[in-house]
């Protein structure tokens, strides 16, 4: 049983202006710990739903902003935000970060860019980015859930066309309407002679139309 961690090799997330590394899993199933290196801060204001977030500053300077107030942070510096209130960081430092319970989706409610990272006259800046261009470039332990149900989509969009394409050549052309000349034709027949042509159609249309479906059984 191992009682130490290491830091990860791969980031767990990243967002604009910060990477961030998952310890574990760790023995305590309601505990997270993240190593976060941060070069200018988290890129939008958040609201915590249930989780309570403790920071701790290992490196470097700058300020956390919690229901609007400005907090000065450096080296040494111990940060806890509890649920419900909206706040951001920014700067650029290493922090420890303790989260309780466990994040979960649905947890956090994002309200607004972080102007130090993404500055207003960015094209990035809300009001002229949709949020699901945020959410596209979200990636959770190196990749991005939302690109891969977009893949999925994708794939099943080329894989259903096909199959459906198989199957209407399986059925066979549809039938034309009859000329203006067959239906003279049939006219003149007797009626004996007229069900004997359209049973023997009948029987051409079902032979045309099951013998594809035998050979992709």
């Amino acid at each position: 049983m191992s009682y130490t961690y290491v830091l990860p090799r791969s980031t767990s997330f990243s967002v604009k202006g910060l990477v961030g590394y998952t310890f574990g899993p760790l023995r305590q199933k309601d505990l997270d710990i993240y190593y976060i290196e941060s070069t200018k801060g988290h890129d939008t204001f958040m609201i915590s739903r249930k989780i309570t977030r403790t920071y701790y500053v290992l490196s470097g300077v700058g300020f956390f902003t919690i229901s609007n107030c400005k907090y000065d942070v450096c080296p040494g510096m111990l940060v806890e935000v509890p649920p419900t209130v909206e706040y951001s960081y920014s700067g650029k430092m290493t922090l420890l970060a303790v989260a309780r319970p466990r994040w979960f989706s649905g947890n956090d409610t994002h309200t607004r860019w972080n102007p130090d990272v993404v500055p207003e006259d960015s094209p990035c800046s809300v009001g002229r980015e949709p949020w699901s261009t945020r959410v596209f470039g979200v990636t959770v332990f190196g990749r991005s859930p939302v690109g891969a149900v977009a893949g999925l989509s994708r794939r099943l969009l080329k894989y259903l066309p096909r199959n459906v394409t198989r199957f209407a050549t399986a059925l066979g052309p549809a039938p034309a309407a009859p000329s203006s000349d067959a239906t003279e034709s049939l006219a003149g027949l007797p009626r004996s002679d007229c069900s004997q042509q359209e049973e023997s159609g009948a029987e051409t249309a079902r032979s045309t139309s099951v013998e594809p479906l035998r050979r992709q059984a």
